[in-house]
């Protein structure tokens, strides 16, 4: 399901999109991007030009969503930022995430459920060029609601990572989506996940 206004895709058991709440689409428009492809000496030499950094504001363009409950009343809601993209002038940056971190936690004598996931690792290309980054800090939160209902909420704050051996990627985490369902009677699903980024690319 697609969100015209977001920009986003979700999976197809929703019916609005989590952050705006406009009713999603049934299907994303085909995407036709002119995208700039350069040889990888050529982009660490716009690096060097630009005195040795750029940054890049990534957005979600697709999220990862799963649910799930365990007796008595535990559910635990998983969701993370499954694809950023983003650009700088020509530079486009494309990046999936390729490992997710999932983490279940049980409370008041397992009758309550808190679901964790987050972006463990980011797969892309940057202007063609092979990269990835690792989680290097993730954040957690936890919330309840009488009586039962339990919401996690996690997220990637920070990963690093490379493009070839002569770029340092550093990314950090500027705005993060949340939302709470509940399911009948009493399991709280609660969903985290990047909706926006900045990716620093720096000459090692």
């Amino acid at each position: 399901m697609y969100c015209p206004t977001c920009r986003c895709t979700y999976p197809e058991w929703l019916r609005s999109c989590p952050p705006c709440g406009a009713e999603l689409e049934p299907a994303p428009p085909v995407e036709t991007p002119q995208e700039c492809v350069l040889g990888y000496d050529e982009l660490v030499a716009r690096l060097v030009a630009a005195g040795g950094m750029i940054e890049v504001e990534l957005a979600a363009t697709n999220v990862g969503m799963e649910r799930s409950w365990l007796p008595f009343y535990r559910g635990y809601g998983h969701a993370w930022a499954a694809r950023l993209r983003g650009r700088s002038d020509d530079m486009v940056v494309d990046l999936r995430t390729s490992e997710v971190g999932r983490h279940r936690v049980a409370a008041f004598l397992h009758y309550i459920g808190y679901g964790f996931a987050w972006t463990k690792r980011l797969e892309g290309l940057i202007c063609g060029n092979a990269a990835y980054l690792d989680a290097s800090k993730v954040e957690m939160r936890r919330r309840t609601r009488f009586p039962y209902r339990g919401y996690g909420f996690a997220w990637t704050q920070a990963m690093s990572g490379r493009c070839g051996e002569q770029i340092a990627l550093m990314l950090e985490t500027t705005d993060v989506a949340r939302r709470q369902r509940y399911q009948f009677p009493y399991q709280g699903y609660g969903f985290a996940w990047i909706r926006r980024a900045r990716l620093t690319l720096s000459v090692a």
